[in-house]
């Protein structure tokens, strides 16, 4: 047992120290600032939290009762630290308004009923015992991060859905990093729930979960930063309508929507815009002279698709022609997805057997049978 705690006070200090680190490099990213200042803090947070019980079980701070306490509400403010990240990275343009400090009520009122534990009012700490003792708080706070983590989980799905309408390609912005992560996080709580009452029921030495939980936490709380230093900026997105019962208001006659359809058909047949890799929804629009709005809505409306799945599918179109055509029969299909506007081949590879059926080997075996 007392190797577990020497490897645990390792795991500690190492990430104490590298939380630091971490805290410090995000407050000094130029990109998503505000951002990185709630995913900064909640590392800091993290590394407090690791210094603190890294000093109480040597002896240190014992007798600071109400420094205790306190520190047992700060699980509040991870989740909630997690949100803020979540929505001022998906829009950098935001500021922060007192709408956001509202996001940290859960830690205020859990502090406010606080107050008499703090006063050391004896009845209110004997409660307070009660509490802790029987894991309440944890099982509180556990219950809290997984209904924020679903808040979020419905934020990422709602950005995707506009980046979709937004832009042609999407790797460097789609998030699916931040998506696993909340997903893990979701599950994690679960194992944490699980945790607090497993040692009681197996009858094992409650220091070993405690212990994975700690590790657990400095794991994912870290992968997290990795994450976040690395991720580019994101710009504002058009926050366009995604169904068809929000264009009813729109303006735009049945008149309009078919000159804009054979404008846009008419543009993409002389101008091949789709080989542009970062081909953006504004962009087009600018060039067709019509707004945003209305491009999305005859998509949406009179071909069933939105901007992204159009674009994709003009450039697997044009993949097909080079691949069948001899001057690029020799040529890599990685160098065609390129060519084409793709900026990954996996997600060439992805698009085109959606639109064909067949990977892009198989096509170009095919054809070649065939001639």
């Amino acid at each position: 047992m007392r190797k577990i705690i020497q490897a645990y006070e390792i795991i500690s200090i190492l990430g104490i120290v590298q939380g630091i680190f971490l805290s410090v490099l995000l407050l000094l990213k130029k990109k998503n600032k505000t951002a990185n200042y709630f995913l900064s803090a909640l590392i800091a947070l993290v590394a407090f939290i690791l210094l603190y019980n890294l000093l109480v079980s040597n002896g240190i701070f014992t007798e600071y009762y109400s420094l205790s306490v306190f520190v047992n509400t700060i699980v509040f403010l991870f989740p909630t630290l997690h949100w803020l990240y979540a929505v001022f990275l998906l829009g950098p343009s935001k500021k922060i308004v007192f709408k956001n400090l509202s996001y940290f009520s859960a830690f205020a009122i859990v502090n406010v009923m606080s107050i008499p534990v703090y006063l050391k009012n004896q009845s209110a700490i004997y409660i307070y015992g009660w509490i802790f003792d029987n894991n309440i708080n944890n099982l509180i706070s556990a219950i809290y991060s997984i209904i924020v983590m679903f808040y979020v989980l419905k934020l990422l799905k709602d950005y995707s859905t506009k980046i979709k309408m937004n832009f042609s390609s999407i790797e460097k912005i789609n998030l699916n990093w931040l998506k696993a992560i909340t997903i893990i996080i979701i599950i994690f709580d679960f194992f944490l729930i699980l945790l607090l009452y497993l040692p009681g029921w197996l009858k094992f030495d409650s220091s070993v979960p405690n212990i994975m939980l700690i590790i657990l936490t400095v794991s994912l709380i870290y992968i997290t930063a990795i994450f976040g230093f690395r991720q580019p900026e994101i710009y504002q997105v058009n926050d366009l309508p995604a169904d068809t019962v929000k264009y009813k208001t729109s303006g735009l006659s049945e008149e309009k929507a078919i000159e804009i359809e054979q404008k846009l058909n008419e543009f993409f047949k002389d101008n091949k815009p789709f080989l542009d890799d970062n081909l953006n929804i504004n962009d087009l629009s600018d060039r067709l002279n019509i707004t945003p709005a209305y491009l999305s809505q005859v998509l949406n409306e009179r071909l069933g698709i939105n901007f992204y799945t159009l674009i994709n599918k003009y450039r697997i179109e044009e993949a097909k022609k080079l691949i069948i055509d001899h001057e690029y029969s020799n040529m890599k299909l990685e160098v065609i997805a390129y060519e084409v506007g793709f900026n990954s081949k996996s997600t060439f590879n992805a698009a085109f057997k959606k639109f064909t059926g067949m990977t892009p080997s198989q096509f170009r075996t095919q054809t070649k049978e065939i001639n």
